[in-house]
């Protein structure tokens, strides 16, 4: 039976060995029915999480229960949905689709079978983490009908991301010495690969125009409480200003939380002659 098959078919089974079973048989079927591309990918979408400051010291930093909302955009859209400032324009640092919000590349038909949720690296407020990550419901829409209510994001943790301590060598350490500041990474579990969580079953993502439900995807990331922190302020005296550099209090729009999700993937398309 397999050398009768097509080389194209074969090799896509081939691919489809190397996924979990139930992966596999979701997509044998499309692949049986025609010349198909068959490209495992990663998808990834990001949000930010701002907060609102208030009091006179020690201050509050409070995340909304305002929804954003992953994969609901595309690069050069506007990110006020994900929950960035007005203006902000969305790149390949925040998402991979091109297409449209929603939408697979290239229009293909995809399987979703794992999630990780991945803390960016460029502002992280642990405290702050810990308390959203807590409070935090994801819930997956397929087209308008269809919801899917994955839990609370330490469900999934991401096979990626910086990890370790490092010292820096542009910020100034905690006493006046010639090392400079140590730096960590903080991670949603362990950053090893295949450290992200298999989905209790597949979810398929059509493509726009081949007349199956389920063409747009969209995950909504909602605090069922407002997190809510608590920051230190600055003692009116006590500390050597020489031996401990001074530390101030952050402004409002300098603390937030990034958070980009992985979606693994395969995608299913029309072969193309490069493929």
């Amino acid at each position: 039976m397999q050398n009768q098959l097509s080389p194209q078919t074969q090799r896509a089974l081939r691919v489809l060995s190397q996924v979990p079973d139930d992966v596999a048989a979701m997509a044998v079927d499309d692949v049986m029915s025609g010349q198909k591309s068959v490209q495992p990918r990663f998808y990834w979408s990001t949000c930010r999480f701002r907060v609102t400051k208030a009091g006179a010291g020690p201050f509050t930093y409070t995340i909304d229960t305002t929804t954003r909302t992953f994969f609901n955009y595309k690069v050069g859209d506007n990110l006020v949905p994900a929950g960035f400032a007005a203006g902000a324009t969305a790149t390949r640092a925040e998402t991979n689709l091109t297409v449209a919000g929603s939408t697979t590349e290239d229009n293909a038909d995809v399987i979703v079978w794992g999630m990780g949720l991945e803390v960016c690296s460029n502002n992280q407020q642990p405290d702050l983490v810990g308390e959203l990550f807590r409070q935090l419901d994801l819930i997956m829409s397929l087209s308008s009908t269809t919801k899917i209510y994955l839990g609370g994001p330490t469900l999934y943790p991401c096979p990626g991301g910086l990890n370790g301590l490092g010292i820096s060598k542009i910020a100034q350490g905690a006493t006046n010495d010639n090392q400079g500041a140590e730096t960590s990474f903080l991670n949603n579990g362990l950053p090893a690969q295949g450290n992200l969580r298999k989905l209790p079953t597949p979810w398929r993502w059509n493509s726009i125009g081949s007349n199956k439900k389920d063409t747009a995807l969209q995950i909504a990331a909602t605090p069922a409480n407002a997190a809510v922190v608590t920051g230190a302020t600055i003692p009116a005296s006590g500390l050597d200003p020489i031996a401990y550099p001074g530390w101030t209090v952050p402004a409002e729009e300098a603390v937030f939380v990034d958070v980009r999700m992985y979606l693994q993937v395969i995608e299913i398309s029309d072969r193309s002659d490069n493929v």
